[in-house]
């Protein structure tokens, strides 16, 4: 989780029970850099033990988090639409990761 953040987020993930499926957090009040500082990603890498090349950055702001791609991380840019009747694409995600869904 690489976040342009001022205060430790952990506990929201916590509370929600999504701590499990993070592998690390690198919050910029904590490494003091932020999106778009190639920096940043290098960090987050750096705690995964996985090379640049290895590693996927996604998320939904195509300069911030699009700047892993100078880090050398492939990026892929979500919809900023949110709504109902305007998916994510975190399908597309999973799909690319090879990862599915029930039934599949």
């Amino acid at each position: 989780m690489v976040s342009n953040t001022g205060w430790d987020i952990r506990g929201s993930f916590t509370r929600s029970g999504l701590t499990p499926l993070v592998g690390e957090f690198v919050l910029s009040c904590e490494v003091g850099v932020q999106k778009p500082d190639a920096a940043i990603f290098w960090a987050a890498c750096d705690r995964l033990g996985v090379m640049p090349g290895d590693a996927l950055m996604v998320g939904d702001d195509a300069v911030r988090d699009g700047a892993a791609t100078a880090a050398g991380i492939p990026a892929y840019i979500l919809s900023a639409d949110r709504g109902p009747d305007r998916p994510r694409g975190l399908a597309a995600v999973l799909d690319l990761l090879g990862c599915h869904g029930p039934g599949d």
